[in-house]
């Protein structure tokens, strides 16, 4: 449900903390029952996934219906929300799933470490990447080197990703929200190409693979390293940053998804984003730069500000943002 994801901010990713108990149970990790889980609960989500995946003897049960029905998950659920029920659910957890149940064993190296009770001593996506099991999956997965994949940025893209840093931080927020709801099939060219620039296969792109990136795409040495660095302040680029830096190179993009991102923005519903809406975002994303959430929603209102008038803005429409998004492409 994208309605109950998190983006967690770049530089706090390991201490950033959700409180919120979100999500199914029978995927959510020991820590969400607890109030205080990092990025790492989806580590075992997908472990849960991974384990139904290759899960060939599932516990039956009789639904609410009556119909006969299957469980696939490595844990049986609670009866009920009661401390006792919940607390016997997480000693189950603790004792980690029933890997006889799985027709293979070949992943199930990788799915007890995702599924490590402990979210400290819990991998993290890197980590799994380098395990033998994914390693070989993504060597058989990766992009086709049939000559069609582009390994160079287009003209435009190489625009938007050389200005990213200068966006303010509604336009950040604003893309990165966009880049989060887009379809797979609209994802696939920016995962190949991220793909081929990401030359160690790490998932990120740190300033010497920005830099050559841009060095191939017809940009001198020295622009294209400080080009980089700039990119990279709070750290190597992530795909959903990538993704968003690149989205006003396609104004399609904008222009189907720029409402469900406005949406998410107000979240009151009353059809423009406040300076107090806009305020708790900035709070919540923690986004990189040299000043506050304070400083950087009145920066943001003021960047929309109309010239002839001497009132200040306090909030920001659908049509506003949609001009002013427009500008970006």
């Amino acid at each position: 449900d994208m309605g109950l994801a998190e983006l967690f901010p770049p530089k706090q990713g390991d201490s950033h903390r959700c409180k919120a108990p979100t999500g199914s149970i029978p995927t959510m990790a020991p820590e969400v029952f607890r109030h205080s889980s990092t990025y790492k609960c989806d580590v075992w989500s997908l472990g849960c996934c991974l384990y139904a995946m290759f899960c060939e003897k599932p516990t039956w049960f009789k639904s609410r219906s009556g119909r006969t029905d299957f469980y696939g998950y490595p844990f049986m659920p609670p009866k009920d929300h009661s401390k006792p029920q919940l607390e016997e659910y997480l000693r189950r957890q603790r004792a980690g799933p029933k890997f006889e149940n799985l027709w293979s064993q070949s992943p199930s190296k990788v799915i007890f470490a995702m599924l490590t009770f402990d979210e400290e001593v819990r991998p993290n996506i890197p980590q799994l990447l380098g395990m033998d099991w994914l390693k070989a999956a993504s060597a058989s997965d990766g992009p086709d080197d049939d000559g069609s994949a582009r390994t160079r940025l287009e003209q435009e893209e190489l625009d938007c990703l050389m200005s990213f840093h200068r966006c303010s931080a509604l336009d950040e927020v604003m893309l990165l929200s966009l880049a989060s709801q887009l379809p797979f099939a609209e994802l696939a060219a920016f995962r190949d190409l991220f793909l081929r620039l990401d030359c160690d296969g790490d998932g990120r792109l740190d300033v010497r693979e920005l830099s050559q990136a841009m060095h191939d795409a017809g940009v001198g040495t020295e622009c294209s390293t400080e080009a980089a660095r700039k990119l990279t302040k709070s750290g190597p680029l992530e795909f959903s940053r990538f993704v968003a830096a690149l989205v006003p190179s396609r104004p399609e993009l904008l222009t189907v998804y720029l409402k469900d991102a406005f949406n998410r923005l107000d979240t009151d519903g009353d059809g423009v984003v406040t300076a107090s809406e806009l305020r708790s975002i900035l709070e919540q994303k923690q986004l990189p730069g040299a000043y506050g959430a304070g400083v950087a929603t009145t920066h943001v209102l003021e960047s929309f500000d109309d010239t002839t008038s001497k009132s200040r803005r306090n909030s920001v429409s659908f049509e506003c943002l949609s001009q002013h998004a427009s500008a970006l492409c």
